[in-house]
């Protein structure tokens, strides 16, 4: 790449990339958080699905469940009981026999189809289906959406919301994640000034770090802002080294991971 920082006696942006690269090592450190808490972490663990889901047969449609060898007798089955979401049908339902259910509801032991209620006649407690029907008609079958052992996420996805739904669809509470990056956030700059000061002579306006800050929300990463450095070896290398002791008290001298973004004007060794 050839740009303004390319001509001789400059570090080239390449190797500047690199040499910052060749410095970080990924996050390790893990945290068990509670699935409320855990938008936006990375796993830290591959989830295998603990239950199948659905984890029962259940109702695709509101109607009528019945075996289908009742319906290959006669057209007119018997109303015997009722199966609804969390109240299910516990009794017996004979052949000439069907039950009412309702959507998700789950599907009596005895019996092996649905009909919806839109394709049937009720007079009183006899119900009669005017369609032809297949057997396992509007049913939904245990396990049909996802497994009992199921690898459901993998280590190292991001959770997103819809991530977070999953998890309890599947009861769990809690996830291990890894811990978040920390990231020191710096503007180098004797000219500079904030946004609401007054400029002097030469003066401009910083802007970058606020660029950066944006940036960084979309990553879901900690920021710790240290302001603008004045253009001096010293306070430069203090301000590294004041960021890199702020983050260890703040990791409890576990090892940690420090970002630090400076704006492009400066190349410094420390």
């Amino acid at each position: 790449m050839s740009d303004c920082c390319s001509a001789p006696g400059l570090l080239p942006f390449e190797c500047a990339l690199e040499n910052m690269l060749s410095q970080i090592t990924p996050v390790t450190e893990t945290l068990t958080l509670p699935i409320t808490q855990a938008l936006n972490y990375i796993l830290a663990q591959d989830i295998a699905s603990p239950i199948n889901v659905p984890n029962h047969d259940n109702s695709a449609m509101d109607g009528y469940a019945f075996a289908i060898e009742s319906l290959q007798q006669n057209k007119v089955l018997s109303l015997v009981g009722r199966s609804m979401a969390g109240a299910p049908f516990e009794g017996k339902c004979n052949v000439g026999e069907c039950i009412r259910i309702m959507t998700g509801a789950k599907m009596p032991a005895c019996c092996d189809s649905v009909e919806m209620q839109e394709n049937v006649q009720v007079n009183d407690n006899k119900v009669t289906f005017l369609q032809e029907k297949t057997q396992g008609s509007h049913v939904r079958h245990a396990g049909e959406d996802i497994q009992l052992g199921q690898q459901v996420f993998n280590k190292g996805q991001k959770l997103s919301a819809v991530d977070i739904g999953i998890l309890a669809s599947l009861g769990i509470a809690e996830v291990n994640v890894y811990r978040k990056l920390t990231v020191a956030l710096i503007a180098t700059g004797d000219e500079l000034k904030l946004p609401g000061q007054r400029l002097n002579s030469g003066d401009i306006y910083e802007s970058n770090s606020f660029v950066l800050r944006g940036m960084l929300a979309k990553l879901h990463v900690n920021v710790i802002d240290f302001g603008i450095i004045e253009d001096k070896f010293d306070s430069i290398k203090a301000a590294f080294v004041s960021a890199d002791r702020k983050l260890m008290r703040l990791f409890h001298q576990v090892a940690f991971q420090l970002v630090m973004l400076i704006t492009p004007k400066q190349c410094l060794t420390i």
